[in-house]
C-alpha cells in the first residue's frame, strides 16, 4: 500500500515565450506564428523516478494569415488580406515525466493530455490595396457561438527540460490541439503551439 502513495509532493511556477499557430486545413492563406505568454503553477507528484505533474496556466494563442490576389475592377490591383485571431485560454495540462538525475542537473521529459478553457478573444483584418491600407476591422471573439470559436479546446502536450538543485527549471513544451475549436460549417482551426519556460520548484 505504501508503494502507492507518492513519496515527494512539490510546488513550482513558471513563465515564459510561446509560440503559436494553428492548423487550418485546405487552405490557400499564409499561415504564421503569433507571439505569446504562458506562465503559471504545477505540482510535482514523485514516485522514484516518475513524476505526475498537474498544473493550471495562462496561456495566449494565436495565428496570422496572409492571402494576396488580383482584383479588376473597378480598377486593376493587387489585394492583401492581413488576418489575426488570438485567444486567452486557462489551460490544465496532467504531464507524465521521466526523471533521469545527472550529478548536480536533472533531467525530465514525457507529456500528456490539456484541457483549455477560453477566457477571452479577438480578431483582426486589414486590406492593403497596392501597398496601403484600405480597410481595417476588428472585433471580439464570441465563444461558444454556433459560428465561431468554442469556448474549449482538447489536446495533447509533450515536454522536456532540466532542473538544477537550487530549484530552477528551464523546459520546452509543444502543445497538439486534437479539437476543431471553430464552429463554422467545413472550417477548420486546431491549436499549435511552442513554449520556453523558465520556472521554480520550491524545495
Amino acid at each position: 500500500m505504501q508503494q502507492l502513495l507518492a513519496q515527494t509532493v512539490k510546488f513550482g511556477i513558471n513563465a515564459g515565450w510561446n509560440a503559436s499557430t494553428a492548423d487550418l486545413g485546405p487552405t490557400t492563406s499564409t499561415v504564421s506564428n503569433y507571439s505569446g505568454f504562458k506562465g503559471g503553477v504545477f505540482a510535482d507528484f514523485g514516485f522514484n523516478k516518475i513524476v505526475i505533474e498537474p498544473g493550471v496556466f495562462f496561456a495566449t494563442y494565436g495565428y496570422n494569415t496572409s492571402s494576396t490576389f488580383t482584383q479588376t475592377q473597378p480598377q486593376s490591383s493587387v489585394v492583401t488580406l492581413k488576418g489575426q485571431a488570438t485567444y486567452n485560454y486557462l489551460q490544465v495540462p496532467v504531464n507524465l515525466l521521466y526523471h533521469i538525475p545527472l550529478g548536480s542537473v536533472k533531467l525530465f521529459f514525457g507529456g500528456g493530455p490539456y484541457y483549455g478553457l477560453a477566457i477571452s478573444g479577438g480578431r483582426r483584418l486589414i486590406t492593403v490595396t497596392d501597398g496601403a491600407v484600405t480597410d481595417y476591422r476588428s472585433s471580439k471573439i464570441n465563444f461558444g457561438s454556433a459560428d465561431d470559436f468554442s469556448g474549449t479546446d482538447l489536446g495533447l502536450n509533450a515536454l522536456a527540460g532540466f532542473s538544477l538543485k537550487n530549484g530552477f527549471l528551464f523546459s520546452v513544451d509543444y502543445v497538439l490541439g486534437l479539437k476543431n475549436i471553430y464552429n463554422q460549417h467545413n472550417s477548420e482551426v486546431k491549436n499549435r503551439a511552442l513554449s520556453l519556460s523558465v520556472g521554480y520548484q520550491f524545495l
